[in-house]
């Protein structure tokens, strides 16, 4: 796979949510919301930042996108809108 290909995989795949997610939640007996409140907790600072309730990173094609709903509080949101995101250049 070439550079160009894969780029094109990540616009159409990096936002998708399984769509087997119920199932796997139901399995662990998990809310959907439990499930994000858990995995944004893992979310690299150095990577996300939270902008008008929402997630969002940069792409490898350069913008930044918007990922969701933050599922955080407000104390263990603080340490995403703190950090300074600058494009890497």
């Amino acid at each position: 796979m070439d550079r160009k290909t894969a780029i094109e995989m990540v616009r159409q795949y990096d936002s998708v949510v399984s769509s087997d997610l119920q199932h796997w939640l139901d399995y662990v007996d998990l809310t959907e919301r439990e499930f994000w409140e858990v995995a944004d907790s893992f979310r690299d600072p150095r990577v996300w930042w939270i902008e008008k309730g929402e997630w969002r990173k940069y792409n490898l094609w350069g913008d930044s996108s918007a990922y969701g709903r933050v599922h955080l509080t407000d104390a263990q949101s603080e340490r995403y809108r703190s950090e300074v995101h600058r494009k890497a250049s």
